[in-house]
């Protein structure tokens, strides 16, 4: 976890853990009391952007989001290809389908 540049976890604990890192935290709700967390989150400045299941479109929204962030974050080390988050929103995507 704390060498991580990006993480997408629920509206949990684990939240405050990436927190502590500074880990850029992208939090889906999967219950109701998560929709309230996730507002909290995002108005402290906890997590970079926040969607709920409940959402009909909510599989588009973070697909473009997590699009966006690799597409305008720092080049990195020429041994990493930066396709990483990429793959992982592709490998979601299909895991919810």
């Amino acid at each position: 976890m704390a060498n991580s540049i990006l993480a997408i976890s629920t509206a949990s604990m684990t939240l405050y853990e990436l927190s502590y890192f500074k880990i850029p935290t992208i939090t889906i709700a999967v219950s109701k009391n998560q929709d309230i967390g996730i507002k909290q989150s995002l108005e402290n400045k906890i997590a970079i952007f926040g969607l709920t299941i409940n959402s009909t479109n909510w599989k588009v929204d973070l697909y473009n989001y997590v699009l966006h962030i690799a597409d305008n974050r720092p080049a990195v080390e020429s041994k990493i290809d930066g396709m990483g988050t990429k793959r992982v929103i592709k490998e979601i995507i299909e895991l919810v389908k």
